[in-house]
């Protein structure tokens, strides 16, 4: 196939598409990464996954013209997880990408917090199969929600199936953006009050339904 092909999807209406610099904001403290890297299989998060399933982030950033998406990219190895049987009776396999706020952030506006989740969007950037010609593509659906009532609770969750892919084996990387809501010098101001820790971001190989 040569060269793969970037495909892209959107999970929900609005994704921007910013690429700023200036201001950081940092998806996690450095002291903070052990505690939340740890990636659970399946619903009930009883069992440890992190053999199956690898995360890398680019923190977003930004200046008065806009906030970049933070940009989680994962890799998964298909094998152990078609081993563990968490892929579906079509060869199907789940991963949840989930984003809330970090513990001790700082939220001088109810209203700018809440809106940098509740009207965030997400996009699938790319998903394929690493072969001896760079990759192969791979079809995929997704669906986000966001849950949580209070500020401090809300999550932006993403289910991303990966269609037929444990028939394929190897290893899978999908690279996922999620662009933040609001908008305006409030928002700006929001990410600089937070500039070491803004975002948790936990992910998973989850049942397929």
């Amino acid at each position: 196939m040569g060269v793969r092909a970037k495909i892209a999807a959107l999970c929900a209406a609005g994704a921007m598409c910013v690429c700023a610099v200036g201001v950081s904001a940092y998806v996690i403290s450095e002291d903070a990464i052990s505690a939340q890297f740890y990636s659970r299989l399946s619903a009930d998060g009883v069992l440890d996954a992190q053999d199956m399933l690898s995360v890398s982030l680019i923190a977003p950033s930004g200046n008065i013209n806009g906030i970049s998406p933070l940009k989680v990219n994962c890799l998964i190895d298909i094998d152990k997880v078609a081993a563990s049987g968490a892929a579906n009776a079509d060869g199907d396999v789940c991963l949840k990408v989930s984003i809330r706020y970090a513990f001790g952030m700082v939220m001088r506006d109810d209203l700018v917090a809440r809106q940098v989740i509740s009207e965030g969007s997400a996009q699938v950037a790319s998903a394929y199969v690493a072969d001896e010609d760079g990759g192969k593509d791979v079809a995929f659906t997704c669906s986000s929600e966001v849950s949580g009532e209070d500020v401090s609770e809300l999550a932006f969750t993403s289910r991303i199936v990966l269609s037929g892919v444990a028939s394929v084996g190897g290893e899978c990387f999908v690279s996922f953006d999620f662009s933040p809501g609001g908008g305006g010098q409030e928002r700006i101001e929001f990410f600089k009050a937070n500039p070491s820790a803004l975002f948790e971001v936990s992910t998973a190989i989850a049942e397929c339904e």
